[in-house]
């Protein structure tokens, strides 16, 4: 990467945004999704994005800002870690009840890689997942309580070529806790950091 540079010049720089807020159909046709349409993300210009959030109060639920290089995928990744009984196997020569711990994983991760893709747009790969537990069946195994969880896995991911200055609109989602109920649009700007001109040598 770094002879690649050298030659074409550092890559450009973009700044990831992406919020949540509760959605509609109101909200869905003035983002511009049409009800027949099969696609769940559209790049919507500013006025657009304005006139449909116009009046709105709901408080936006915010990812951490991120900075990625052109080429380079950037990972949001918020997971509640529990612990549970997964199996449990009795040692025939001892007689010992040995227990199998696992891990849940609950929460949500949210990808994005942007391009180049002419002086005006960039290509935008992304992909969002939300996993929450829908709740557990129990079994007794050799006198153990073995949990058995079931999680609910929504998962999107898409291309779109966006103009500077538009914001990737993404429908189908849940929020990305796993609490929230309800349907939600998350909304993601990308800006290019803009560079810094070398000071001139005095």
């Amino acid at each position: 990467s770094l002879r690649q540079w050298r030659v074409d010049g550092a890559p450009n720089t973009y700044t990831i945004n992406a919020r949540v807020i509760p959605s509609g159909a109101a909200l869905l046709t003035a983002l511009g999704f049409n009800g027949k349409s099969k696609r769940n993300s559209r790049a919507i210009d500013a006025k657009r994005l304005s006139n449909a959030l116009a009046g709105r109060t709901a408080k936006a639920h915010e990812f951490p800002k991120l900075s990625v290089l052109e080429g380079q995928t950037s990972h949001v990744l918020r997971v509640k870690q529990s612990a549970y009984v997964a199996d449990a196997k009795r040692n025939e020569e001892t007689g010992i009840v040995e227990q199998k711990i696992e891990v849940l994983n609950e929460g949500v991760t949210l990808e994005a890689t942007v391009r180049k893709c002419g002086q005006e747009r960039m290509l935008v790969t992304w992909k969002a997942q939300v996993a929450r537990s829908t709740g557990s069946e129990f079994a007794k195994i050799n006198g153990t309580d073995v949990e058995l969880p079931e999680l609910a896995i929504t998962s999107l991911h898409g291309r779109i070529v966006v103009k500077h200055g538009r914001t990737i609109a993404i429908r189908g989602l849940p929020h990305p806790d796993a609490e929230t109920e309800g349907d939600y649009v998350w909304l993601i700007d990308i800006t290019k950091v803009e560079r810094k001109k070398p000071e001139a040598d005095l």
